[in-house]
């Protein structure tokens, strides 16, 4: 996927997707949070049936939902970002 910021590419390694994300654009977030960390893993995301109801019960366990509501990820579907402060500050992702 090429659009005017970043160019994105989905790797199928069977059970594992690994996606590569260049920022085209200086000021997008990615290419800023390169600026400050370097290449590397940016964030783990894992897929499950509703992303609101599987952040409701993470939150039950004391994992919170770094975002209000969910946004618009890759391939159409829904994403929402848990609160690294509640995930031993890794980045996690949800998506669905």
């Amino acid at each position: 996927m090429n659009n005017d910021t970043l160019l994105l590419t989905h790797l199928d390694l069977g059970n594992t997707h690994l996606q590569l994300v260049q920022p085209l654009q200086p000021n997008h977030p990615l290419a800023l949070w390169l600026q400050q960390h370097g290449s590397g893993l940016h964030h783990f995301c894992f897929a499950v049936g509703d992303v609101v109801q599987e952040a409701q019960e993470a939150a039950e366990t004391g994992i919170q939902a770094g975002e209000s509501r969910p946004h618009q990820g890759t391939k159409g579907k829904s994403a929402l970002f848990l609160d690294k402060a509640t995930t031993g500050n890794v980045q996690v992702e949800l998506t669905g």
